[in-house]
């Protein structure tokens, strides 16, 4: 059985900044559902930085222009490379299941949110900040455990 240090991409070392990264995208979201809840448009454009933080996060990470919320460009790509391989070039597995995972946890995690927001309304955005700042605990975890093993 592989250890959690043999998981995690080589890519997503020290030194980075996950952490705070992370942190601010949580408190954008908590932001944005007071601005919305108190009725202000300002929380539309909150969460708008907050996805755009995930986007720069998740690119800076995969060392890709993958981005995570909206599919227009994954699905564009995914079509243009099922045309390459009707036309003999060699499928990318790795790229497709990527994509499709994607696509898969945008419709689930639109969906969870769709029935959340329907009991909880805009409080159900209090559930993507405590995953941030979740997210951000762990790999603050892993980063000290690395330092330890290192020392």
């Amino acid at each position: 059985m592989k250890t959690a240090h043999e998981l995690i991409p080589r890519r997503l070392g020290r030194g980075r900044h996950y952490r705070f990264a992370l942190i601010l995208e949580g408190l954008l979201i908590l932001a944005a559902m007071a601005a919305l809840l108190d009725g202000s448009f300002w929380g539309h454009y909150l969460a708008s930085a907050a996805c755009g933080l995930q986007n720069g996060l998740v690119t800076r990470y995969s060392d890709a222009i993958v981005r995570t919320t909206h599919l227009t460009g994954i699905i564009t790509d995914l079509g243009l490379m099922v045309g390459a391989r009707l036309r003999g070039v060699p499928f990318d597995r790795r790229k497709a299941i990527l994509f499709l995972l994607i696509v898969g946890g945008f419709i689930a995690g639109s969906g969870i949110g769709a029935i959340l927001f329907r009991y909880l309304g805009f409080v159900a955005l209090s559930i993507p900040a405590i995953l941030a700042f979740a997210i951000s605990a762990l790999y603050g975890l892993y980063s000290y455990r690395r330092r330890l093993g290192d020392s």
